[in-house]
């Protein structure tokens, strides 16, 4: 049985993608087990911003050394991806949306990330949205010499890997591989495709949906190839 170590979305929780894993974790169960982790910073909304629209927020972030550091951002009025009044996030940026200059945090998460991996050895990591750049940071990071015990990355519709522009691309041993939807209205198609300019993929699978993890039967091809799965009539 595998271990799998899965990175929820932006102002998400651990919990909430739990149960939004809960298809794939049925699909899944003989082959592998789900452990997920909550984001290192806690956003805390104060404020609507009449003008923008957007809500005036303070972020929080305790590093691996029990160092706590605060920013002020601006996240959206009407978060996508969770039902509970606690959001979450591995980093925040200055403004909204994907083209900023300023992002917060990104260095810890990674350490807090590297840490738990270190920590519980997962076979895999699935990551989601903001988590799955967070991955692709990580590996990049991680070069050619990643921790031995992890076999794959799968990264589901990352808003690129930040950060990483005009660097050399990576060519890690992990089995590495990106999925997206082709109806993502979130993050654009050609935001999360740039994940490979960065580092080297072994598989790209674009699924008919929207911003979401695939795990409709029609979607289990994909997972099948990913985690060593033999179809039943291939048995």
């Amino acid at each position: 049985m595998q271990k799998t170590l899965a990175l929820h979305g932006f102002l998400q929780t651990g919990d909430v993608f739990l149960k939004k894993l809960g298809q794939l974790r049925k699909y899944l169960k003989h082959t592998t087990t789900f452990d997920v982790i909550d984001a290192p910073v806690s956003i805390h909304p104060h404020a609507l911003n009449e003008d923008s629209g957007l809500v005036e927020c303070t972020a929080e972030c305790v590093g691996v050394d029990g160092s706590v550091s605060i920013q002020h951002s601006m996240v959206p009025a009407d978060p996508e991806g969770t039902d509970t009044n606690r959001y979450l996030g591995w980093w925040v940026s200055d403004v909204p949306g994907f083209d900023v200059k300023t992002r917060y945090y990104i260095e810890e998460a990674l350490d807090y990330i590297e840490e738990y991996i270190l920590e519980t050895k997962p076979d895999v990591i699935l990551a989601f949205s903001q988590g799955a750049s967070s991955l692709a940071l990580l590996l990049h990071r991680w070069g050619s010499n990643p921790p031995a015990f992890i076999k794959s990355a799968i990264m589901i519709s990352p808003a690129g890997a930040p950060g990483t522009e005009g660097l050399d691309k990576v060519h890690s041993p992990i089995s590495t591989h990106l999925i997206y939807g082709e109806q993502d209205y979130i993050v654009p198609n050609e935001l999360s495709l740039r994940v490979g300019d960065a580092l080297a993929l072994d598989g790209v699978h674009p699924h008919d949906g929207k911003h979401f993890v695939p795990a409709a039967s029609r979607h289990r091809p994909i997972w099948a190839e990913i985690y060593g799965i033999t179809p039943p009539e291939q048995k």
